[in-house]
């Protein structure tokens, strides 16, 4: 009876975890590649701490700082837009790790 127990309850967790990939890593490793098909992306990741869904994307190499915003709102909103990373927060980084554009930067 206590194996049939911890049984279910291992099958609860191990369910979870399968819903938890299915329902955003797998939407994530789409969306990133989505991004990265611009030749001004280098790369762009996901995470997902505490509830707080957050994008790191740098810029490729020789890709001038300038070019940040212009990433974040031509981009990375219209990928995002309509999906369900649409209020996830992002930040942009040059290929010296400074943020250059965020979910903040105003499109014009």
């Amino acid at each position: 009876m206590i194996a049939l127990v911890l049984l279910g309850i291992v099958a609860v967790g191990v369910g979870s975890c399968v819903y938890v990939v299915a329902g955003r890593l797998g939407p994530a490793l789409s969306m990133s590649m989505r991004i990265q098909n611009d030749p001004r992306v280098r790369s762009a990741s996901y995470s997902w701490y505490n509830g707080v869904e957050t994008w790191t994307i740098d810029l490729a190499p020789g890709v001038p700082d300038s070019d940040g915003p212009t990433v974040a709102c031509q981009v990375v909103r219209p990928a995002f837009q309509g999906t369900q990373f649409e209020n996830d927060e992002f930040r942009v980084y040059d290929s010296e790790g400074f943020v250059v554009a965020s979910e903040e930067t105003p499109c014009g």
